[in-house]
């Protein structure tokens, strides 16, 4: 039987990345290989993985780097980062404050008498006497906004060269040890299966495109720095220089990363996306903790969403409809969150591995007739 050419999407996320693997786990089990994959974001560290090692080992590689990338539940607790990860610098984080001390223009326009005397003549007018606890806050925070002393250490925490909290496993090479026990690089450069993946130059202000090839036109080679640079989230990680454009996660303009498959659409007959974020089950913020967490995802989610539909319109528009067809592997989204702790892993593997069987089952179930299925289910497994 001829074999179904096949391309696979991995979308960006992060947390969810669990059902990746649980999706990935299914899919093995029932021999569908594909021959591209198409990533973004923490799906391209999947990708690689999945990628450099033997069908039989792939699957429990994966989870033995994302239990290394995830933080047991006990610490996650009361410390919500994922600290094997997100590293800093302390030393070099001194250093970066002791410059911007040095630096003169750090002090200039931290003492403002102009607008201190308006803001005593304002205050000190019984009319504008605060009337409740809400006046008596915003009354505080507009003092402290002239109070030169709070001037100087919001310059120093916010205007410092920092362009996030941390680096993604450390800055320059850092993590290559832990990265390289589970990535063969060079491995990806032979292979016939195509990886891609982005991320987004801020230096340009474009999205550069990536692949495993060494030399392909149009595209960078997959490294390390490449992974480091398109899983770098605004905002948390600081940017990733790459032949000295700065860059962070292609997430934020191109979460599915689709743009690849349209070299490959004549000789493809269907694309699977696991897309692990859905904006529809997104549940309100608790506390702080998930509100920032909904800040980074939900953009995603909708990035995401409308990424697939624009895809399925790009084939239905150029006549390719009924000849690539669409698998959307369907999950219970609303039982993940967004913790990068390993309970979530765990549940992640689990959501993805009972959405992909049930979606494998219909579709193999829809490629039969009913009085030859399991026949033909078995053969069409083997493809």
């Amino acid at each position: 039987m001829k074999k179904i050419k096949r391309a696979i999407a991995l979308s960006g996320g992060g947390p969810p990345v669990g059902t990746q693997i649980g999706a990935l786990k299914a899919l093995d089990e029932f021999g569908i290989e594909f021959d591209v994959f198409t990533t973004d974001c923490i799906g391209s560290w999947t990708a690689c993985i999945f990628n450099s090692h033997p069908a039989d080992e792939r699957i429990k590689k994966l989870e033995e780097f994302y239990k290394v990338v995830f933080v047991p539940d006990d610490i996650f607790d009361g410390f919500s980062v994922p600290i094997n990860i997100f590293v800093n610098d302390y030393f070099e984080e001194v250093r970066i404050v002791q410059k911007k001390m040095a630096d003169l223009g750090t002090y200039q326009g931290l003492f403002l008498p102009q607008r201190i005397i308006e803001y005593m003549q304002e205050y000190l007018n019984p009319a504008n006497f605060p009337k409740n606890t809400v006046d008596l806050s915003l009354m505080w925070t507009k003092g402290m906004s002239l109070n030169p002393v709070c001037r100087y250490l919001f310059k120093l925490m916010y205007q410092s060269d920092k362009s996030g909290c941390s680096w993604l496993l450390g800055p320059g090479e850092h993590g290559a040890d832990l990265v390289n026990k589970y990535i063969d690089f060079e491995k990806l450069m032979t292979l016939k299966q195509r990886i891609y993946a982005n991320a987004y130059n801020l230096t340009r202000k474009k999205i550069d495109l990536f692949t495993n090839r060494p030399a392909a036109k149009f595209y960078k080679p997959i490294t390390l720095d490449v992974l480091k640079a398109n899983s770098s989230i605004l905002g948390y990680l600081q940017n990733r220089l790459i032949d000295g454009d700065k860059f962070c996660e292609g997430s934020v303009v191109d979460t599915v990363n689709f743009r690849h498959l349209r070299q490959h659409i004549k000789e493809l007959e269907e694309v699977w996306v696991i897309n692990i974020l859905d904006y529809k089950t997104v549940k309100p913020p608790r506390n702080q903790l998930e509100a920032d967490l909904i800040g980074v995802e939900l953009p995603f989610a909708t990035i995401a969403h409308d990424d697939i539909k624009l895809f399925e319109y790009h084939l239905k528009q150029n006549g390719y409809e009924d000849k690539l067809k669409v698998i959307k592997i369907d999950m219970s989204y609303k039982e993940l969150d967004f913790f990068w702790r390993w309970s979530t892993l765990e549940k992640g593997i689990q959501v993805g591995y009972e959405g992909a069987k049930q979606t494998i089952t219909k579709y193999l179930s829809g490629m039969t007739p009913p009085k030859n299925r399991k026949q033909k289910t078995a053969t069409a497994a083997k493809n």
